[in-house]
């Protein structure tokens, strides 16, 4: 029996509660398979064939796209997380959660008169590090099934739109504003340049990952290419 959720943190989760459980999965012949999306459920089942006994977990907002296919949803309401939470209790998660680390977050603005200089140092190997793990893991996904994203429109946006004015945004800020740091780098607010930068930064990269994450639906295919089971 494979049991269909929407994705790989759905599936961590019912893994570990069966270890947890002395529930051997294997040995009951049951995979817990992580599709990549409420919407990739028709596809996956068609892939398996008919003679696959598949039951589906799904949040509660997507159960109308399972139902459509399965004969057996478990529906979580809301979400996978809010079943854990009534599950083990609201005093058991605040156990469980780092609250020093939170408190240490609200601390941060003791930080402010930090010079910008001295913190672009410290993030600067990990934003060099995350680079590479991006593209590295970027090009082994796309490695994987390059007909497939080929096809969809969002992948193009991404690629051809975001990254490329990631990338300018960046260059602009280090080889314009950012060559006057000395002027006001522990000034208690930067340049207009420099928040405009910052702003443009977050917005791109977050829809870069927006983008890059609704590669898993087949709501914008702009070219077919004859790899759907459906």
């Amino acid at each position: 029996m494979v049991i269909a959720v929407e994705g790989v943190s759905d599936k961590l989760v019912l893994e570990t509660i069966s270890r947890r459980l002395d529930r051997d999965l294997a040995a009951e012949g049951t995979r817990i398979q992580a599709i990549g999306g409420a919407h990739a459920i028709r596809r996956f089942v068609a892939e398996l064939g008919s003679d696959a006994a598949v039951r589906g977990l799904c949040d509660e907002n997507e159960q109308h796209l399972f139902r459509r296919v399965l004969d057996t949803v478990f529906v979580c309401v809301p979400d996978l997380e809010g079943e854990l939470i009534r599950a083990i209790g609201l005093e058991r998660v605040l156990e469980i959660v780092d609250t020093d680390a939170f408190a240490k977050m609200r601390r941060q603005p003791a930080h402010r008169e930090t010079p910008i200089t001295q913190i672009q140092k410290r993030l600067f190997p990990w934003q060099l590090v995350g680079a590479v793990v991006m593209s590295i893991s970027g090009a082994v996904l796309f490695y994987a099934q390059p007909v497939l994203y080929w096809g969809k429109g969002f992948y193009w946006i991404k690629m051809l739109v975001l990254l490329p004015l990631a990338m300018l945004n960046l260059l602009v800020f280090h080889y314009t504003t950012y060559r006057s740091v000395a002027e006001w780098d522990t000034a208690p607010n930067p340049p207009p340049a420099a928040k405009l930068a910052g702003v443009l930064s977050i917005v791109l990269w977050v829809g870069v990952l927006a983008f890059g994450r609704l590669l898993a639906y087949d709501w914008w295919t702009i070219v077919e290419t004859g790899l759907k089971g459906n």
